[in-house]
């Protein structure tokens, strides 16, 4: 087995590219690319020293994109209260804009596994929840919309690993099963675990919970439908997500603090043969 120097050095005679904070979000987090492939679960990125593959791939222009976008779109939404449709078709313009984030999205099975199962119900629940309902242009181009906002939304959380990972725990924490039979009441527990463990955006999450409880108040056949269609096995982390979670104290995956997920990191290198490069 090699040890750090080495791998190091194998490193920087291939001019790997160095992804900052690929394996966490303390010092010494950034770990150099050895393979890109494209598999039946997305794009994977191995990294040197570790024996889990990274669900997606790194690509800055892409993710300088989406970070505009976003912006955007939080310009957009403080002109609340306009009218909804006015909001979905600004997003929309902005997404498919000449050189925009739609010129760089990925093809369905491109995505990671969480992000490929919220686009499948995303565009299956549509289709078949209002088959038949598309008459005039203007159905037409609404319906065009959704489908452009549902590959937005998962472009987001591809190419936004915090907001991922915070979805993914979320779905962790929901239990489908009392969220069919109460989802005002999951919803709110789940609201609560999450500001729990929530250490940065807690005032953004307390807004998306709101505006979602809302959702539910006024869309509930349409959000209670959605979310019984998902499958939660595949949108929840799995093993390699969760060990990409370990160094990131921005947030309590699973309820856990960083101190304790540092541990879990430590034994699990230990475990794996993980060599972090600490760079």
């Amino acid at each position: 087995m090699k040890n750090k120097q080495e791998i190091l050095a194998v490193a920087k005679a291939i001019n790997a590219d160095l992804v900052g904070g690929a394996l966490g979000e303390m010092k010494g987090c950034a770990a150099y690319v050895e393979e890109v492939k494209m598999s039946e679960q997305g794009y994977l990125t191995k990294y040197f020293g570790v024996s889990y593959y990274f669900h997606g791939k790194t690509d800055n222009d892409v993710i300088d994109r989406v970070t505009i976008t976003k912006r955007a779109f939080r310009e957009i939404i403080r002109l609340f209260p306009v009218k909804f449709f006015k909001i979905t078709s600004s997003f929309a313009l902005i997404y498919r804009a000449e050189g925009g984030l739609k010129s760089k999205c990925l093809r369905q099975e491109e995505f990671c596994p969480s992000c490929r199962e919220l686009i499948r119900v995303g565009l299956e629940y549509a289709e078949n929840t209002l088959r038949g309902k598309w008459f005039t242009p203007k159905e037409l181009e609404a319906k065009k919309q959704f489908d452009d906002l549902v590959f937005c939304f998962a472009m987001f959380l591809q190419c936004s690993l915090s907001y991922r990972m915070r979805v993914q725990d979320i779905f962790g924490i929901m239990d489908k099963e009392n969220f069919r039979k109460a989802p005002i009441k999951e919803l709110w527990r789940v609201r609560k675990e999450v500001l729990w463990r929530e250490n940065v955006v807690k005032e953004m999450m307390s807004v998306i919970f709101w505006v979602a409880l809302l959702g539910l108040i006024f869309k509930r056949k349409l959000i209670c439908g959605f979310i019984s269609e998902l499958d939660f096995d595949k949108v929840r982390m799995d093993e390699a997500d969760w060990y990409f979670s370990l160094r990131r104290g921005s947030y309590d995956y699973k309820g856990l603090s960083l101190y304790q997920r540092i541990v879990e990191a430590e034994k699990i290198d230990k475990e794996e043969g993980n060599i972090i490069l600490e760079v």
